[in-house]
């Protein structure tokens, strides 16, 4: 069997049976979370899991003091149970055919891998294992990385054809240190650079922004839509939130400031319209997540991918 930067597919399939991580910065009352951990069981299982088979999953370190804590525990469980079940039938009417997983709700309830993945559906089975960096590590800095191309093939589907979209980050078009890169962009949008706000930059570190984007007038004045994004993997995402704004001192726009936009794998709306987490996410932000990444993406574009080829081999 082929080895792929360091894992194989047996290695895949142990790595998410065996060691998905629960006790890092979330746990299995994160309903998003927990999903994502049931709906990448069921890939690696390429069999069908059951309610029984999710409990044994999410709670198989489980031991009591007590019978009380056995009961007040279980009821927790049977909740957070039920809740992810009732996230996997909202994903399935969202994602429709882009949902690599067939649901029987009949007589119990069993979710099982398709047999043959779409290309949109193992863009998703990507954005999952972004979402779930703990439990593919040797792939880890190539998702990350790969997230970063995935938005901005997302971005330039959302925006307008005349729009220009400059990576910024890790895959960044644009050599030297991070004050060269402010200074360039910003000569290619026509903005003036704020120099006592970059002064104390070092490095090559892109201070934030991972993409820059604008929608450019024809009388090439800076007022003009522009586009601060960070792209954020990992538990700690919202904390990179923030970190954009930074932007809107750094460079002048004439009279306007740029619109954050955030790029996360997670699936984040749920059935009710609610955001999760939205109350750690920047006041005034733009949120692509899941669904809406996968709505603008260039999938023949994600195709070309290296890491997009790793992971189509690793679960087919």
């Amino acid at each position: 069997m082929m080895k792929m930067n360091n894992i194989d597919a047996n290695e895949f399939v142990n790595s998410i049976i065996n060691t998905f991580d629960f006790k890092g910065a979330k746990d299995r009352s994160d309903i998003t979370y927990s999903t994502d951990a049931i709906e990448l069981y069921a890939i690696a299982l390429k069999a069908e899991v059951s309610k029984v088979d999710i409990e044994k999953y999410l709670f198989s370190d489980n031991t009591y003091n007590s019978n009380d804590e056995k009961t007040i525990r279980g009821d927790k469980q049977e909740s957070i149970i039920s809740s992810c079940i009732s996230e996997i039938l909202y994903r399935q009417k969202k994602f429709g055919d882009n949902y690599p997983l067939t649901i029987n709700n009949i007589g119990g309830f069993y979710v099982k891998a398709k047999k043959d993945f779409s290309d949109a559906q193992i863009l998703y089975i990507q954005l999952l294992l972004c979402s779930s960096l703990t439990c593919c590590k040797p792939l880890l800095q190539d998702l990350t990385t790969e997230f970063e191309k995935i938005s901005a093939s997302a971005l330039k589907g959302f925006l307008p054809q005349k729009a220009i979209v400059v990576q910024f980050g890790k895959n960044s078009e644009i050599k030297g240190d991070v004050k060269v890169k402010i200074r360039e962009v910003a000569s290619r949008m026509n903005a003036d650079v704020n120099e006592k706000y970059i002064q104390d930059l070092r490095g090559s570190n892109e201070a934030g922004v991972d993409i820059v984007a604008w929608i450019p007038f024809d009388d090439l004045n800076s007022n003009q839509l522009v586009f601060y994004c960070q792209c954020g993997c990992g538990n700690d995402f919202t904390k990179k939130c923030g970190e954009p704004s930074r932007y809107n001192q750094f460079l002048s726009l004439n009279g306007i400031k740029g619109q954050i936009i955030v790029f996360f794998p997670y699936s984040l709306i749920a059935d009710s319209g609610k955001i999760y987490f939205l109350g750690q996410l920047v006041n005034d932000s733009l949120l692509f997540e899941r669904k809406r990444i996968l709505e603008f993406c260039d999938i023949a574009e994600c195709n070309q991918f290296d890491t997009f080829q790793k992971v189509k081999s690793l679960v087919s």
